[in-house]
C-alpha cells in the first residue's frame, strides 16, 4: 500500500494557466498559517479565487520539498464518498469501515505532506471528518481545505478570501486597482487588441464595481470583449446573469456561468436560510439585527432563530458583517444581492418583499422624525446610515401606494438630510410626492414641502424655494413642524439670494414661534445658531458670539450633539481673524465631533474654518490640503454656495502664497456669479479685497475674471491648490504671466514634463498628472515637436514614415528644423505615405465602431474625408487634374491629425490640452513654442 506523492500526487483540478493577481498579502498570511498549523481552511464566496489561492501557496511549498496530494471534492455527491476519493488521491483502496488514519500511517520521520481538500462546502461535515483522519495518520501531515463555510473544527485556522478591492473613482491610481489589472489581463487575452486607456477605463472601472471586484465574474466579463465593446458590457450589467456566461469545455459546469455560481450555493442552503437570504436582498443599503428581525418573523423566521440564520448565511460567505461603534450591520456584495432579486422574481414574490421592506423603513422614518422633535443626538444617525434604504423604500411608495401615508412618513424627517446631503434627489422626490398629493391639509403635508423648499435653496434653486418655503410656512391646518422648516427656508432665501439679513431674521422668529408651538426645542437651538450666523452677516460680531455661545450652551443641555458641534464651529468662526488660536481649538473639537457623527455638512466647514487658521499662521501647505478637503466635501454632498464661500474663503491663501493676480481673477469671476458670499464662513474676504485693490483695475485681470463660467473657476480654484500643495507652503510662489493659461506650471527654474512610450500607450506627464494616450499618428508628431522646441520641423518631414525619418531620408534634406526643397509634385512616395494614411484611418474607423466610440470615429471620418477629396481632385477622379503640391498636402494631413490628437489630450488632461493649443503651430512648418521655457523628456 503507497502514497501517491510529489508530481504523480499533485492532481490539479482543470484552470486556466494565470498568474495570481491582488493576492500577494493573503498568499503570505495563508503560508505563514500553513508554516505553523496543521488545518488551514480558505473560505470566501463563490468565484473569489479560493482554489487558485491554495493551488498557489500549495505549489510553493511543493517547490520546497513537501509531497502534495490534492483532493478535488465537487463532484463527490455524497458525504460517504469523501474518504473514498481522498483515498483514492493517495492511492490506497479503503476497506469496509476502515479509517484513513489506519490506511495511510505515514512515518513521523518522514518528508512534509499536504493535503488539498478542494471545494468542501457540499460536504463539510465528512470532509471534517476525513480531516481528523488525516490529521490523525502522522504528524508530519497538514491540511489545506477550501471551502464557502469553515469546516468548524476547532484546531482549524481560516484565511477568509474577499473580492479584490475596487477603485472608487476613475482617475489615473484606478488602473492600478486588482480588480482593474485582472480584468484588463483577461481582456487581453480574449482580444489581444484590447487597450487600457483614459476612453475605455471609465466603463473598466464601472465593470468591477458592479461586479464587486469577485474575480471568476471578472474573467467571465472579460472574455466578452471578443463580441461588444466595454462600454456596452458595463450597460448590459443590470442583466448580468444573462451575460456573464462562460462556454468553454475545460471549465467546471459550476463555473461556467455566474447564476451557476451561485446556484451551487443556493442549493446548500436550508430552507430558513433561504426565506431570510431572499427576504433581505431588497435592502440596497444593508441591515442591523433589528432590521433582520423584523424581516425574518414576517417569513416565519423566529426571532431566536435569527442570529442562527444569519450566523449561517455569514459562514457560508453569502453576507458581509461589519462591526462599529454604533453596532453590527450586514450587507450583501451586488451581485449575490442581484441574483437574490432574480429569484424573487422568478417566485413571484418581489411585490411582497419590496413592500415589507417599505413597511419596515417608514416604521423607522416615523421613530426618527419623534425623536428628532425631541432631540438631535447620536441616535438620529440612522437617518444617514440608512439612507439608501430609505430612498429605495420611497421610490417604491411613490410608484406602488395610492394614498400619501408612507411616502410622507419617509419624507418627513429627511428635512435633516437636505440640509446634509442628497439635496439634489431629495428635491426630485418631494416633488414626486406633491404633484401626486397635492393637499396641503395632510398631517404631514408642510413637512414634505418644507422639506423640498430646504433641498431647493440647497442647490440655490432660489426661486422654487421661496414658492415652496412660502407653501409649507402657509399650510395653516398641516404640522407646524413643517410650517417652521417653511420659514427656515425663507429665511435661507433672504439670506443668500436677496443679501436680506434682517428679513432673514424676521422669517427665523416666525420659524421659532411656530417651533415653539410644537415644543421642537432642537429646532430652537438650530435657530440661535442661524441667528448668530445672520448676525454676522450685517456685521454685529458681538451679538453673533453671544448668539452662538448661546447655542452651545443650550445644545449641551439638551444632549443636541449636532448642535453642540455646529455652535463650536460657529464660535471658531468668529474668532479666526484676531483670536487664530482660540478659533483652531474650537474649529478642531467641532471638526472630531461632526466626523464622529457622520455629520457631512459640519465637517466641511469646518475643515475650511481650519484652513484660513493656518493661513493666519503662515502655514500655507497645511491650508492647501483642508481648503481642499472642504471644497471635495461640498462638493460631494451637493452644496454649490459653499463651494463659493470656500472659494472666496481661499483667496487669503493665494494672496499669503503670492499668487495675486489668481486670486484676483478669482475674486472678480466670483463676483460676477451674483454669488452672496457669507461673512462669518469668510472673514478675512473684505482684508483680501482691500490687498488686492489694485490686481481688480488691471483690465486685462477683469476680462480674465469675467470671461470664466463657473465650472472653469472652480476649476482654477482647484489647480491653485494643487499648485500649491506641490511647492510645499512656500511664500511667494511665481505668478502666472500675463496671458498665461490656467494650468500652466510655475516654478523658478524650467518646469519639466515627459513623453513616455509604453508599448501601445504614450504616458504624458504635466503639471504633476500623467495621463495614457492611443499611439496616434498625431501623438508621434507631438512628440517629435516636444522634443525640439522652437525649432520648424517640415509637415512633410512628419508625414515621412517613422523608419525613412530615421534613416535619413527626409525630404527636407536638413534635419528637424533646417527645411529644404519640398518638391512641387506628388511623387510616388507621397503617394505612398497618403495611402498609408488613409488604410490608418480606415483601420480606425473599424476599430472605433467595434468599440462604439463615436466621437473617435468622427474624427478619423473627418480627416478620411478630406485627405479623399484633395486626393481625388488632385489625381482628376472627380474631374479635372489639379497640380499637386506635398508640402499642402502634408500640411493638411498633418495638420488635422496634430489638432485632433490635441482634442483628445484635451479630453483627459485639460491642462496640457490648453497648454498644447496656446503652444503648438502647424502648417508647411510645424513647430512647439511655449510662452514660458519648457524642458520635455521624450522617451520613444
Amino acid at each position: 500500500m503507497g502514497v501517491r506523492r510529489s508530481s504523480s500526487a499533485f492532481q490539479v483540478p482543470a484552470r486556466p494557466e494565470s498568474r495570481l493577481i491582488g493576492r500577494g498579502r493573503e498568499l503570505e498570511v495563508l503560508r505563514q498559517l500553513l508554516a505553523e498549523h496543521r488545518l488551514v481552511t480558505v473560505t470566501g464566496p463563490g468565484g473569489v479565487g479560493k482554489t487558485s489561492l491554495a493551488l498557489e501557496a500549495a505549489s510553493a511549498l511543493a517547490a520546497d520539498g513537501a509531497d502534495l496530494v490534492v483532493c478535488e471534492l465537487a463532484e463527490v455527491e455524497s458525504s460517504d464518498a469523501v474518504r473514498h476519493a481522498v483515498a483514492a488521491s493517495l492511492g490506497v483502496v479503503l476497506r469496509p469501515g476502515e479509517s484513513l488514519a489506519v490506511s495511510v500511517p505515514w512515518a513521523d520521520d518522514g518528508p512534509n505532506i499536504l493535503c488539498v481538500l478542494d471545494n468542501c462546502e457540499h460536504v463539510a461535515d465528512a470532509a471534517a471528518h476525513v480531516t481528523e483522519q488525516l490529521l490523525r495518520s502522522g504528524s508530519r501531515v497538514r491540511v489545506l481545505a477550501t471551502s464557502r463555510e469553515p469546516l468548524r473544527r476547532a484546531d482549524e485556522h481560516l484565511v477568509v478570501l474577499t473580492p479584490l478591492p475596487v477603485s472608487e473613482l476613475f482617475d489615473e491610481a484606478a488602473a492600478e486597482s486588482p480588480a482593474v489589472v485582472l480584468f484588463v489581463e483577461r481582456a487581453s487575452r480574449a482580444d489581444p487588441g484590447f487597450d487600457l486607456d483614459d476612453r475605455t477605463l471609465p466603463d473598466v472601472v464601472r465593470i468591477c464595481q458592479a461586479l464587486d471586484g469577485l474575480p471568476l465574474a471578472l474573467e467571465i466579463a472579460a472574455a466578452r470583449v471578443r463580441v461588444l465593446a466595454v462600454r456596452d458590457i458595463a450597460d448590459a450589467l443590470s442583466d448580468r446573469f444573462a451575460l456573464l456566461r462562460d462556454r468553454t469545455r475545460r471549465i467546471p459546469e459550476r463555473h461556467r456561468s455566474l447564476r451557476a455560481v451561485f446556484d451551487w450555493s443556493w442549493d446548500l442552503l436550508a430552507p430558513h436560510e433561504r426565506d431570510l437570504f431572499t427576504a433581505l436582498c431588497v435592502f440596497p443599503g444593508g441591515w442591523d439585527l433589528q432590521a433582520a428581525t423584523s424581516v425574518g418573523q414576517a417569513v416565519e423566521v423566529e426571532a431566536r432563530e435569527v442570529v442562527d440564520v444569519l450566523d449561517g448565511l455569514v459562514a457560508k460567505s453569502l453576507m458581509t458583517v461589519t462591526r462599529s461603534p454604533r453596532g453590527t450591520r450586514y450587507g450583501m456584495l451586488e451581485t449575490l444581492r442581484a441574483y437574490g432579486l432574480d429569484r424573487i422574481r422568478q417566485a413571484g414574490v418581489s411585490h411582497l418583499a419590496r413592500d415589507r421592506h417599505a413597511d419596515y423603513f417608514a416604521g423607522l422614518a416615523r421613530s426618527l422624525r419623534d425623536l428628532l422633535v425631541r432631540a438631535w443626538t447620536v441616535e438620529a444617525s440612522p437617518l444617514f446610515e440608512e439612507f439608501d434604504n430609505l430612498r429605495s423604500a420611497l421610490t417604491w411608495t411613490l410608484a406602488e401606494d395610492a394614498g400619501p401615508d408612507r411616502s410622507f412618513d419617509l419624507l418627513a424627517p429627511l428635512w435633516y438630510a437636505a440640509l446634509q446631503i442628497h439635496a439634489g434627489e431629495l428635491a426630485e422626490l418631494t416633488g414626486k410626492a406633491l404633484e401626486k398629493w397635492p393637499d396641503p391639509t395632510h398631517p404631514r403635508w408642510s413637512e414634505v414641502a418644507g422639506t423640498a423648499a430646504t433641498a431647493h435653496a440647497t442647490l440655490e434653486d432660489y426661486d422654487q424655494a421661496r414658492i415652496l418655503g412660502g407653501a409649507a410656512a402657509g399650510a395653516a391646518s398641516s404640522s407646524q413642524v413643517g410650517r417652521a422648516f417653511g420659514y427656515c427656508a425663507l429665511a435661507d432665501v433672504a439670506d443668500r439670494a436677496d443679501d436680506d439679513p434682517l428679513a432673514a431674521l424676521e422669517h427665523l422668529e416666525r420659524a421659532d414661534d411656530m417651533a415653539a408651538a410644537a415644543a421642537f426645542e432642537p429646532l430652537r437651538c438650530d435657530l440661535m445658531n442661524r441667528r448668530a450666523q445672520l448676525f454676522a452677516q450685517a456685521g454685529r460680531l458681538d451679538e453673533a458670539i453671544a448668539t452662538a455661545e448661546q447655542a452651545r450652551q443650550t445644545a449641551r443641555k439638551q444632549g443636541n450633539a449636532f448642535e453642540l458641534a455646529w455652535s463650536q464651529h460657529l464660535i471658531g468662526l468668529l474668532l479666526v481673524r484676531d483670536e487664530p488660536e482660540a478659533a483652531r481649538e474650537w474649529l478642531t473639537r467641532a471638526l472630531e465631533e461632526s466626523r464622529a457623527l457622520l455629520y457631512p455638512y459640519g465637517t466641511s466647514s469646518s475643515l475650511r474654518g481650519l484652513a484660513m487658521v493656518s493661513v493666519t499662521q503662515g502655514e500655507l501647505e497645511s491650508a492647501a490640503e483642508l481648503f481642499g478637503e472642504a471644497l471635495d466635501g461640498f462638493g460631494r454632498a451637493g452644496h454649490p454656495g459653499e463651494r463659493w464661500n470656500t472659494v472666496a474663503a481661499l483667496l487669503s491663501l493665494l494672496v499669503a502664497a503670492g499668487r495675486r493676480e489668481s486670486a484676483a481673477a478669482l475674486l472678480v469671476g466670483l463676483d460676477g456669479t451674483g454669488a452672496v458670499v457669507s461673512r462669518i464662513h469668510t472673514p478675512l474676504l473684505q482684508d483680501v479685497r482691500n490687498q488686492l485693490a489694485d490686481e481688480v483695475g488691471v483690465p486685462r485681470i477683469v476680462a480674465r475674471g469675467r470671461a470664466m463660467s463657473p465650472e472653469q473657476l472652480l476649476e482654477l480654484a482647484r489647480d491653485e491648490l494643487r499648485l500649491l500643495r506641490r511647492v510645499s507652503g512656500r511664500v511667494g510662489v511665481p505668478e502666472q504671466r500675463p496671458g498665461e493659461e490656467r494650468g500652466e506650471p510655475s516654478s523658478g527654474s524650467d518646469p519639466t514634463a515627459s513623453m513616455e512610450r509604453e508599448g501601445r500607450l504614450w504616458r504624458a506627464t504635466y503639471d504633476g498628472r500623467s495621463v495614457h494616450l492611443p499611439d496616434l499618428r498625431g501623438v508621434r508628431d507631438l512628440a517629435v515637436l516636444l522634443e525640439h522646441p522652437d525649432r520648424e520641423v517640415a509637415a512633410l518631414d512628419l508625414a515621412t514614415p517613422p523608419g525613412e525619418r530615421e534613416a535619413g531620408t527626409r525630404r527636407s534634406g536638413a534635419g528637424l528644423g533646417a527645411p529644404g526643397d519640398l518638391g512641387e509634385q506628388i511623387d510616388a512616395r507621397a503617394r505612398a505615405e497618403y495611402a498609408e494614411r488613409i488604410r490608418e484611418l480606415q483601420a480606425e474607423l473599424d476599430d472605433a465602431d467595434s468599440s462604439g466610440d463615436d466621437d473617435r470615429g468622427a474624427r478619423a471620418q473627418e480627416e478620411l474625408d478630406f485627405l479623399t477629396h484633395e486626393l481625388t481632385a488632385a489625381y482628376g477622379i472627380h474631374g479635372p487634374r489639379r497640380a499637386g503640391d506635398p508640402a499642402e498636402k502634408a500640411r493638411s494631413a498633418v495638420t488635422a491629425r496634430i489638432r485632433a490628437a490635441i482634442a483628445r489630450i484635451r479630453e483627459v488632461h485639460p491642462a496640457l490640452g490648453r497648454h498644447l493649443e496656446a503652444s503648438v503651430r502647424t502648417g508647411r512648418f510645424c513647430s512647439y513654442r511655449p510662452e514660458r521655457p519648457m524642458t520635455w523628456v521624450v522617451t520613444r
